[in-house]
């Protein structure tokens, strides 16, 4: 998640601009002033669904930004649309956090199922809740992991929202999670969002990507953990080895957004 560009200088400006995604915005407003330590229930402004804030992290907020003002950051190219068509059976969410993104898709796609793979429990709690509210159960599957190009455990920084990412040597490990291997699941699926904080590039670099790429992929991609010292040359390189074609790039801080099709 790329915060520092998108925020705007005076704090009073950005929860006022956030608090008008939603019906309630004086609500909102004052969540994000006295940041309360349970998740506050709101109504989407454009009517398109039910999402659980979390106040006292600012990152559910943010996230809600990103999502669902103005110009989303998965707001899908047309090129990737055309692509896709009307026939899209299955979108693998890869780094659902609160579910928000997840019902962004849902909502674009609604013969679609889901599947979301969350590795911190603190976020799939909120994931689940949020499903539910939505009435998003019945076409999801969430699965309460990390993603990797195999399994195991993996060392797992938690609790930080849309940050929560797997440790490095500089870390106080927070706890152990289980990993999956994410190429089975991304085998053959129509649509994949992923961005898991420098995770990503485990996934990119296995060549099995390459034998059965998802027909369209959303992206976020981080110089954490990059393979290479430029992040979008390097995704660049990793999404063609896969057979995959960039329709949309937008760099962004120290990594980037983009869309790409098989």
């Amino acid at each position: 998640m790329y915060r520092s560009l998108r925020r705007v200088a005076h704090p009073v400006a950005w929860r006022a601009r956030r608090a008008r995604l939603v019906t309630s915005p004086g609500a909102f407003f004052w969540g994000e002033v006295r940041r309360p330590s349970t998740p506050r229930r709101y109504r989407l402004a454009d009517g398109s669904g039910q999402v659980l804030i979390r106040h006292h992290n600012h990152e559910d907020s943010f996230i809600l930004s990103e999502i669902f003002e103005g110009t989303s950051t998965y707001a899908m190219p047309a090129d990737v649309r055309r692509a896709l068509g009307e026939d899209v059976a299955s979108i693998v969410d890869i780094g659902g956090n609160i579910g928000l993104a997840a019902l962004w898709f849902a909502r674009a796609f609604p013969g679609a199922r889901l599947t979301i793979v969350e590795a911190d429990p603190t976020n799939a709690d909120v994931l689940e809740q949020t499903l539910s509210l939505n009435g998003l159960g019945d076409r999801s599957t969430v699965i309460r992991a990390a993603a990797g190009a195999h399994g195991g455990e993996l060392p797992f920084v938690l609790g930080l929202g849309g940050r929560s990412h797997a440790a490095t040597a500089a870390d106080v490990v927070t706890t152990r999670v289980a990993m999956i291997d994410a190429l089975s699941l991304i085998a053959g699926s129509d649509l994949l969002k992923m961005d898991i904080e420098g995770g990503e590039w485990a996934i990119l670099s296995d060549p099995r990507l390459g034998d059965d790429p998802p027909r369209a992929l959303c992206l976020e991609y981080h110089l954490w953990q990059c393979p290479g010292a430029d992040p979008t040359a390097t995704v660049r390189t990793l999404l063609e080895q896969a057979g995959l074609h960039i329709v949309a790039l937008r760099e962004e801080g120290h990594g980037g957004v983009v869309w790409a099709v098989r």
